[in-house]
């Protein structure tokens, strides 16, 4: 058994039937390694008392660890929150921003709408005044308001005088009936 390796599975386990069989297993390297790997399994899953005893497979602070990873994850939760807030207050201010520049380029718009509209107004009053000219009629309208100035002033001088007359009356009226 060259091909084994030094091991107490040498000593322990016969060699198989197999190899005395159906030829030298010495021939062959690889089988060889083989059946060697495949003994030393088993020498290894049987327990000796020379082996160490494993190391446990839970941690043995447990409520440290429960605390440390759930630290861990509030920590990772609250980055992502961080950057989900970090992304909507950008994208508030910068819909703050569009609003602005929307009212701004509205109140110009207004503006330059309003003014055209000014133009166009005062533009065509212009031109009806031109193709219009002074009316005809305006010299009569405005012999006629002096008329009715004139009148009505006759007639406020009127009022007066009669106001005179009556309060003269009352005067004398009231004169003659007292004793």
């Amino acid at each position: 058994m060259a091909y084994f390796p030094s091991s107490s599975a040498e000593n322990d386990y016969p060699r198989s039937s197999y190899s005395g069989t159906h030829g030298d297993t010495q021939n062959y390297p690889g089988s060889s390694v083989l059946w060697a790997h495949l003994l030393r399994k088993d020498v290894l899953a049987s327990p000796s008392k020379s082996d160490l005893p494993l190391p446990p497979l839970a941690p043995v602070d447990k409520n440290g660890t429960s605390t440390r990873i759930l630290l861990l994850d509030t920590q990772a939760n609250l980055q992502k929150f961080g950057q989900v807030v970090g992304e909507l207050t950008s994208k508030v201010d910068h819909a703050k921003h569009e609003i602005v520049t929307v009212k701004n380029l509205f109140q110009q718009d207004r503006e330059a709408f309003m003014n055209e509209f000014v133009e166009k107004l005062n533009r065509s009053q212009s031109e009806i005044h031109k193709s219009l000219g002074k009316p005809a009629q305006n010299n009569k309208l405005e012999d006629l308001q002096k008329n009715f100035e004139l009148r009505f002033e006759n007639m406020d001088q009127r009022l007066i005088a009669m106001q005179m007359v009556y309060v003269c009356s009352f005067h004398c009226f009231f004169s003659l009936t007292r004793p």
